[in-house]
């Protein structure tokens, strides 16, 4: 963050929500409810592995950036830090575009 002077921070909304758990794998989400069996399709809040999972995809994603030095990811937010107007404009066109 050395010598940033713009910055914008982005907090994607149900995160989790956005990986689907492998075919096949639904059971082991799978929970009883007064109003039956549900088998999730997506991650939720509350699995064991979400956490890590959702981690390593956001890394993957955003490894190019993460590299150059221009965006944190922490879970479900992003930070974009940059030195110059232009180059933020930049690298948010960027993140969005992902």
């Amino acid at each position: 963050l050395r010598g940033a002077r713009y910055f914008t921070k982005f907090d994607i909304r149900w995160g989790y929500n956005n990986i689907r758990i492998k075919e096949g794998d639904e059971w082991k989400a799978a929970f009883i409810t007064n109003r039956g069996l549900f088998e999730p399709l997506v991650m939720f809040f509350g699995l064991t592995n979400s956490p890590a999972t959702f981690q390593t995809m956001m890394n993957e994603l955003f490894s190019g950036l993460i590299t150059r030095g221009v965006v944190i990811v922490y879970m479900d937010d992003i930070l974009i830090f940059t030195k110059t107007l232009e180059e933020h404009r930049a690298v948010t066109k960027e993140v969005l575009r992902i």
